[in-house]
């Protein structure tokens, strides 16, 4: 059980680091949270059985500095869309240009019109 734990805990906390990273937002604590808790049994297996306390030790690191990394990214650090201005005048310019072609085509209907009458 105690290895099954630590691998277990080992996988959650390469999880959670790489996650931790990316802009998920809080969605990463559950992972940190789940790592800590793992890291947390498998330490105190290891303790009851009198074996190496550093695996367990590590996982409980990672998921407590995954957890610190993500809510300070949360805390400190605002994601903002930025507003693309040369997008939107070339937007407005497409929207005319095609404002006009449709003038265009509709003189050209109302002219073809004209001829067949």
């Amino acid at each position: 059980m105690r290895k099954f734990l630590v691998f277990l805990g080992v996988i959650a906390a390469v999880l959670t680091i790489i996650l931790s990273f990316l802009p998920l937002g809080t969605i990463t604590m559950l992972p940190a949270l789940v790592t800590i808790i793992v890291g947390i049994l498998a330490f105190m297996l290891s303790k009851s059985a009198n074996k190496n306390l550093n695996a367990p030790k590590f996982i409980i690191i990672a998921g407590l500095l995954a957890s610190f990394v993500t809510i300070s990214k949360v805390v400190f650090f605002e994601n903002k869309v930025a507003k693309d201005e040369q997008f939107e005048l070339r937007e407005q310019e497409s929207e005319q240009k095609a404002v006009e072609e449709l003038e265009e085509l509709e003189e050209e209907l109302d002219e073809l019109e004209g001829l067949e009458e």
